[in-house]
């Protein structure tokens, strides 16, 4: 703590404020917790906090649940978005079922680029599909499926930037067979994303 001014004190570094705030989040509980979080999902000098809170939360499914729900309106942006999966990303305890196959495709669906999702940039699409690979690997062979029964040829891309680490083999070679022949493609810049893809 550093004195400011004459019996005014703050913290000496800002990372320490937001922890102590997050813990004690924390120990309101995870309803409690995530309803006093709530007013502050879309405040950035909040963001870190419920990062952090996340982390330390072990059943932070009542705030993804909230997370998700504000983020689904017409009105919002892919901030809410990002910052569920960064959640996902900090470890959060106790979102399984429902709302993580809800957050899960939601986050492909951006990635796709999905009609009424968001767009992402390339290093939030980076960024994703990184969290996704770390938080969701076992839901990522369906999602894999999926991208390559489909005949866009971007949705085959990204089913090979989606694979887990120590994939099934026959998944991996699937969605190699589907990138294949891009790899002749008259397009240069497709042509290098396949090349870079398969290595």
């Amino acid at each position: 703590m550093q004195e400011w001014a004459i019996d005014r004190y703050g913290f000496s570094h800002q990372t320490l404020q937001e922890y102590f705030a997050a813990d004690a989040v924390v120990r309101l509980g995870p309803e409690k917790g995530a309803a006093l979080l709530e007013g502050y999902l879309e405040d950035p000098a909040w963001k870190e906090v419920i990062l952090l809170y996340a982390g330390l939360s072990d059943n932070a499914s009542p705030l993804l649940l909230r997370l998700m729900e504000r983020a689904s309106r017409p009105a919002a942006g892919k901030d809410l978005w990002l910052l569920a999966a960064r959640c996902m990303g900090e470890g959060a305890q106790g979102v399984v079922g429902d709302p993580l196959d809800k957050l899960v495709d939601a986050l492909v669906k951006m990635l796709a680029g999905g009609d009424s999702l968001p767009a992402l940039t390339a290093q939030e699409s980076g960024e994703v599909a990184g969290l996704l690979k770390g938080f969701a690997p076992k839901l990522l062979p369906a999602r894999i499926q999926t991208l390559l029964a489909s005949e866009r040829k971007g949705d085959w891309l990204l089913a090979e930037s989606l694979l887990p680490p120590g994939a099934d083999p026959e998944l991996a070679q699937a969605v190699a067979a589907r990138l294949s022949p891009l790899s002749s493609s008259e397009e240069a810049q497709e042509r290098q994303a396949v090349m870079a893809a398969l290595g």
